[in-house]
């Protein structure tokens, strides 16, 4: 989790930690996201899968409602680096902006990881977990070591990425027969469309003060969604679930939702 900054810090000294941290702990947000929908869904899998039900249900559903809300922010984020950044730290910090492609995939892969990593868990596969996490963490400091002298802070980046996909790639091949993504219910291509719209929309805009900053990106977030409601990305029983828990009035604003 930290030996990047560790490394960054022995190489290029803690002006490149606080860029680096800052990126980081950005993108964490938006890997939070995935991980509070996983925590959600989490015992319901656990309490199906106790008891021989089709727990599948309940996992395509933690692995749809992240996406929906990972993509969209990873998007927003990297159209709108250099204003998001300047919003949260100002100028001084804008540097940091050009790391934030090369780390993007970290909340992807960080929030797939922690959902495959519940399965493999559930199937009391702890030694696997503890040794793939051990030499993801020690590919992270070879690549680290290797890379942050010639690349920079966009090496610690790639170094990231790199070992979280290797943790990826392991916990899919063990989980590879509890996990059956149902490729329908989850309607991705429509869900990367609206993520591409939006994405675009507010590359457009350029806002250039706090405030407008703000509204673009609550504007983009309201219109994303709205896209996901108009492509049909929820089902009947979706919107009517979504619309149960709405207050009345808010209900009656969006009829659409059990309709």
């Amino acid at each position: 989790e930290i030996g990047d900054r560790y490394l960054l810090n022995g190489i290029l000294g803690s002006e490149a930690v606080g860029l680096y941290t800052l990126v980081y702990s950005l993108l964490g947000v938006i890997a939070s996201l995935g991980t509070v929908v996983s925590q959600t869904f989490f015992p319901y899998i656990a309490s199906a899968w106790n008891q021989n039900k089709d727990y599948r249900v309940y996992l395509n559903a933690a692995i749809k409602y992240s996406l929906i809300m990972i993509l969209p922010a990873m998007a927003g984020f990297l159209a709108l680096r250099e204003e998001i950044v300047t919003l949260v730290s100002g100028t001084p910090y804008l540097e940091a902006a050009n790391i934030i492609p090369g780390l993007l995939l970290y909340p992807l892969l960080a929030s797939l990881n922690y959902i495959l990593y519940q399965i493999v868990l559930l199937r009391r596969r702890t030694v696997l977990i503890g040794s793939t996490y051990a030499v993801g963490a020690a590919i992270n400091i070879a690549l680290n070591l290797a890379l942050i002298p010639r690349y920079s802070m966009t090496g610690a980046a790639i170094a990231t990425v790199v070992s979280y996909a290797f943790v990826f790639v392991v916990l899919v091949w063990d989980a590879r027969t509890a996990v059956r993504v149902d490729m329908g219910f989850l309607k991705l291509g429509r869900v990367l469309f609206a993520t591409v719209l939006m994405g675009f929309a507010v590359w457009l805009v350029h806002p250039a003060t706090a405030l407008s900053k703000i509204i673009t990106i609550v504007a983009g977030a309201a219109a994303y969604f709205g896209m996901l409601f108009l492509f049909g990305v929820f089902s009947r029983e979706e919107r009517a679930l979504l619309g149960s828990v709405l207050p009345p009035q808010l209900r009656r604003l969006v009829p659409w939702l059990s309709s």
